[in-house]
């Protein structure tokens, strides 16, 4: 017996050529678009955040290993640059990758000298088994970025958070190493080195490592009254060991049950000298102790909780955040990976999302950008309103307090506003001569009385204000302002009863509502009560007379008699309603 074989026609072979060529170019697309994200490094911008992204986007996140990516954004959400993590080695510099399911890694950190990022993972291939992986197989890693956006990994440690994760390093200076994982505390190395040095294993198993105000910080969600919180490790930044890791005063298993990020600062607006704020990230989102946590201390050492939020039912994993004079930028990233700019608002937190992770790709750690110190910057400001509550018809000081530009120092500063919405001009300077409502010349606090037309409508009020220099360098501040626009006083008529024969009476009523912004005084109420016999100017009262039951109430009343030769059928008065301030309204009353 013959073997029947398959015949594949002219069009078979054509429509399987149509389904490879378009797998091949769905495959093509994604890499095509992907690509475009992963560009040459460029300069970091001063001011800009940086999110530690696990993930192509292509292959399906899991607990193997996966590429990293540094996406740059501008605090507005704007998508700057991707810098990639090598996933080959090339001459001393490792791979650099990440599992791709392990929440507690890449909790990224920038240096105490604010010039580099500290970028923790893995040299292996992707696709690589890694967290169980011993450290001498698979070396741990702690990457180097500069301001430029130059990539160092020749830091690959064989003796390092053995068959376990890396999870967080910071650096004091691009040198210095410290790093934290989950099974051997916290350790210490150089920049180039292939080993290190326990500093601290009074809890093994910790997460974000940070450095503040010259002191070694680090985070844990494990201990039983241990170390669950925020933790000072040794005393400023040892490099030996035998170091005791302490639990900041006031933090607690209940209070912090699964922390993670946190950013430690001193708050400028307030009269404490050195630390005083701590914004914490904590994964847990339910109950009242987790997401976005503020703790405050009066001397730098005990510390009390003031308010969390979540962002919707979200937590948190990272968080970083500086002042830029008196104003604070502040960023995080929420357990479904969000980039999520933060306002502190002094009693809780408002969230504006920047960016959302793709499928197949995870956000984890948050930094501000590195830069380099010798770098120009722009000149900056911070605006306000004087008062910030405005009515309209009236005036305000509006100011921009300006921050010169460095390296060169600002010269010829200038400031104009965009007065446009409030009546003013597009293009308002601003002055620091002593006039125009300035109170000090040449002290760097540019203002302008500014008078808001009567018939600016009311509401809040976003007013861009430009910073420049002779240097050709700019920046914006934005001048919030609350305009209360004046609001007439209104009524409502009825007639009781509001059938009645010819001859016979009825009480007209206007429950009066006064204006707002000033609150109406001297309220008057008149009637056209001619179509019943009366009046067309027939005053109205609110003081227990012609049928008021309570005067003072602002139901005004008058206990109207309609005329016997009155005309059957619907009647409309038109009443005037108006006020001591010169504000009317009419009102059809039947």
């Amino acid at each position: 017996m013959s073997k029947s074989t398959p015949q594949f026609t002219s069009r078979t072979r054509y429509i399987v050529l149509i389904a490879v060529a378009f797998l091949a170019l769905i495959v093509l697309t994604q890499q095509i678009f992907f690509a475009s994200r992963v560009r040459a490094a460029n300069s970091f911008s001063p001011g800009n955040v940086v999110v530690y992204r696990v993930g192509d986007g292509i292959a399906t996140l899991s607990g193997i290993a996966a590429p990293i990516f540094l996406d740059e954004y501008t605090p507005t959400g704007t998508l700057v640059q991707t810098i990639a993590m090598p996933t080959s080695v090339n001459g001393s510099n490792k791979r650099l990758v990440a599992s791709g399911s392990a929440t507690t890694e890449g909790l990224m950190a920038r240096s105490a000298d604010g010039k580099y990022l500290l970028v923790s993972g893995y040299d292996a291939a992707t696709g690589a088994t890694v967290t169980s992986a011993t450290s001498a197989s698979v070396n741990r890693v702690a990457g180097i970025v500069d301001s430029t956006g130059t990539v160092d990994t020749t830091t690959a440690l064989s003796d390092a958070f053995n068959a376990g994760n890396i999870r967080s390093a910071v650096s004091s200076d691009g040198t210095r190493i410290w790093m934290s994982g989950m099974n051997e505390g916290v350790r210490t190395t150089t920049r180039g080195s292939t080993t290190s040095t326990l500093v601290s294993n009074t809890q093994a198993n910790l997460r974000a490592i940070n450095i503040f105000n010259g002191q070694l910080y680090v985070s844990s969600g494990s201990g039983t009254n241990t170390t669950r919180g925020v933790n000072k490790v040794g005393i400023g930044l040892p490099t030996t060991s035998g170091n005791t890791t302490t639990r900041l005063a006031g933090f607690s298993d209940t209070a912090n049950p699964s922390t993670y990020g946190f950013v430690i600062l001193d708050n400028p607006n307030n009269a404490i000298s050195g630390i005083d704020t701590i914004y914490v990230a904590d994964d847990t989102a339910s109950g009242t102790e987790g997401g976005l946590q503020k703790w405050t201390s009066t001397d730098g050492n005990n510390w009390t909780r003031q308010y969390r939020a979540l962002a919707g039912a979200t937590a948190f994993r990272g968080v970083a955040g500086q002042y830029n004079g008196t104003s604070l930028s502040l960023f995080a990233v929420t357990t479904d990976s969000r980039l999520v700019a933060v306002t502190d608002t002094g009693s809780g937190f408002t969230f504006t999302t920047l960016a959302t992770a793709v499928t197949n790709t995870a956000l984890r750690g948050v930094a501000l950008a590195p830069v380099d110190p010798n770098a120009p910057t722009n000149p900056t400001g911070v605006g306000a309103a004087n008062p910030s509550t405005v009515l309209a018809g009236n005036s305000t000081l509006l100011t921009v307090t300006v921050t010169p530009g460095t390296n060169i120092t600002s010269t010829g500063l200038a400031v104009t506003g965009n007065l446009s919405s409030v009546g003013g001009s597009a293009t308002q300077q601003f002055f620091d001569d002593g006039s125009h409502g300035d109170v000090t010349a040449g002290d760097n606090v540019f203002s302008f009385q500014a008078t808001v037309p009567s018939n600016t409508t009311g509401g809040s009020k976003s007013l861009t204000s430009t910073i420049s220099d002779a240097q050709a360098r700019h920046s914006n501040a934005i001048i919030s302002l609350n305009v209360l626009a004046p609001t007439p006083p209104t009524g409502v008529g009825a007639a009781t009863p509001s059938t009645v024969q010819a001859g016979n009476q009825t009480k007209l009523t206007v429950t009066v509502t006064p204006g707002s912004n000033p609150t109406s005084s001297g309220l008057a109420v008149s009637g056209d009560l001619s179509s019943i016999g009366g009046s067309a100017t027939q005053q109205f009262f609110d003081d227990g007379t012609h049928g008021d039951v309570t005067s003072g109430d602002n139901v005004f009343t008058f206990q109207a008699t309609v005329s016997a030769g009155t005309v059957t059928g619907a009647k409309s008065f038109l009443t005037t309603i108006t006020d001591g301030q010169s504000r009317w309204r009419w009102i059809r009353h039947s």
